[in-house]
């Protein structure tokens, strides 16, 4: 049986967890115009990207790297997540201003 400390650190978990879950990850709707922000992130798991536009998060898409992808250099895993960028969000990119940014991790 759970004491009341217990029941109490439970709940505020819970609450943690629900807001975390239905307010902190909305994202936003594409507006007609205003050009658009790219931000890539090439690990050796995966590709990562973020689409946004006036500073509000629009879309994430991400792609894990078979084993042989581990392989790559850094510049061919970042021009591949352009590649997938544009790939996946041409219809919003395309004849748009974007700027392009890659995410540096040490």
């Amino acid at each position: 049986m759970l004491s009341l400390s217990g029941l109490k650190l439970m709940r505020k978990v819970y609450l943690e967890l629900k807001h975390r879950l239905t307010i902190m990850l909305i994202l936003a709707v594409p507006s007609g115009s205003g050009g658009y922000k790219v931000y890539c992130d090439a690990l050796r798991i995966g590709l990562e990207c973020v689409l946004m536009q006036h500073d509000k998060v629009i879309a994430y898409a991400s792609q894990q790297l078979k084993k042989h992808g581990q392989n790559y250099h850094t510049h061919d895993l970042q021009m591949a997540t352009v590649i997938l960028a544009l790939k996946i969000w041409r219809h919003y990119l395309y004849g748009e201003a974007v700027r392009y940014s890659h995410i540096t991790r040490v």
